[in-house]
């Protein structure tokens, strides 16, 4: 009787192994056909564009400068995190309003310096 019993639950946990995997492999073929399901868009109003473009070049280039510089003048120890998040949120803080500002000035100033004559 003990083998029998064995025999029948490896028989129940392979069917049930099947079904999971079946129910698995829907679910993701209806989140394919719905793509909505899968990425989700938002959308912005366009007159927030340079102000969402400042921000994310902002990140960017105070990522960047922050972790060179922080590495070049104190090196990489335990308290780097710390002094590379203060650093980060000052230039952040610095960087934003200026990209704000700047930002419209350099867009006509190169449309106007590449206009077509």
């Amino acid at each position: 009787m003990p083998g029998a019993r064995a025999e029948i639950s490896a028989d129940i946990y392979r069917h049930e192994k099947q079904i999971n995997s079946r129910f698995l492999k829907a679910k993701f073929q209806r989140a394919l056909e719905n793509k909505h399901a899968l990425v989700r868009t938002v959308n912005i109003n366009k007159k927030y564009s340079i102000i969402l473009f400042a921000l994310f070049m902002t990140l960017a280039m105070d990522f960047a400068i922050t972790f060179t510089m922080t590495v070049l003048m104190t090196g990489i120890d335990a308290d780097f995190p710390m002094r590379f998040a203060g650093g980060l949120l000052i230039g952040f803080i610095v960087g934003l309003p200026t990209s704000i500002l700047v930002i419209p000035v350099v867009r006509k100033t190169v449309n106007e310096l590449t206009a077509d004559h």
